[in-house]
């Protein structure tokens, strides 16, 4: 059994920026429509949004090549009661998936951290 991890934080600040500043376009190239609606029902969507990216991110390292393979919008964070979980179109790129997958999502004013574990 071989477990890799990723993890990734990121300044909630720095996200807000590009949203203020890119809008949509930034918004549409990383989220899933589903990530969206989930984070715009959010307060402090920054927040959402920034955990998110930095899931996203922990993915990347954790999955070695992922970042030639997958965009971000092919990366979506699904909320679900207890846990997030990762869904990724493995079958749509040809590859296998993994044994398992695990995501684990923090955020606070500040700052966001996501960890990524993946048994291959």
């Amino acid at each position: 059994m071989a477990v890799s991890t990723g993890i990734d934080i990121v300044q909630v600040s720095r996200i807000k920026n590009l949203i203020e500043k890119q809008g949509d376009v930034f918004i549409k190239r990383i989220f899933s429509e589903e990530e969206i609606r989930y984070c715009l029902s959010k307060a402090r969507s920054e927040e959402s949004f920034a955990a998110r990216f930095a899931a996203k991110e922990a993915f990347y390292k954790a999955y070695a090549g992922a970042a030639k393979i997958f965009s971000m919008n092919e990366l979506e964070i699904i909320s679900r009661e207890g846990a997030p979980e990762l869904k990724i179109a493995w079958k749509e790129k040809n590859l296998e998936e993994p044994k398992s997958m695990s995501v684990s999502l923090s955020h606070e004013k500040e700052y966001a951290i996501a960890i990524v574990l993946i048994e291959i």
